[in-house]
């Protein structure tokens, strides 16, 4: 777990550097719109990837990690979210994550960069896990109201 935490800390500096550049740029050539699209896509999987660590069954510093970048990344790729495909991806595993803590509301806190962002950023996401925590969460109060607090902070 410590190997994971120190490569998400390492690769967070990196959403600096993978900033949109200027749209309003009309002067570009046709490698310059090659490397914008590989430059899209690398950034989306390096967004789903951290995404897989959500739900990292072991350490909470993982997934606390984890929520810290992808909070980071989507704040600075702003249009991750517009993608239906994208909200599902993010939605499953968090939901996995909460599905792993047990009623553990630490996880809850672990996520709530990540659950903050993506909440304000799309209201399918947070109309989602609201429900989630609605139905599943029903037993576990704390962590029930715990989920609509950040949601509602958004």
């Amino acid at each position: 777990p410590f190997h994971l935490v120190a490569l998400l800390k390492v690769a967070r500096p990196l959403f600096y550097f993978l900033l949109d550049s200027n749209a309003g740029n009309k002067s570009k050539e046709k490698s310059g719109l090659v490397m914008e699209a590989a430059e899209h896509v690398a950034k989306s999987q390096l967004v789903k990837d951290i995404t897989l660590l959500l739900s990292y069954p072991s350490s909470l510093a993982v997934v606390q990690s984890a929520s810290e970048s992808l909070a980071l990344a989507l704040s600075y790729h702003g249009k991750y979210m517009d993608d239906k495909s994208n909200v599902k991806h993010l939605y499953r595993f968090t939901r996995q994550a909460l599905e792993n803590a047990s009623g553990s509301v630490e996880t809850v806190q672990a996520l709530r960069p990540m659950l903050i962002t993506a909440s304000k950023q799309s209201r399918t996401f947070a109309a989602s896990l609201l429900s989630y925590s609605i139905k599943t969460c029903s037993e576990n109060k704390t962590m029930m109201w715990k989920i609509a607090a950040l949601i509602s902070s958004a």
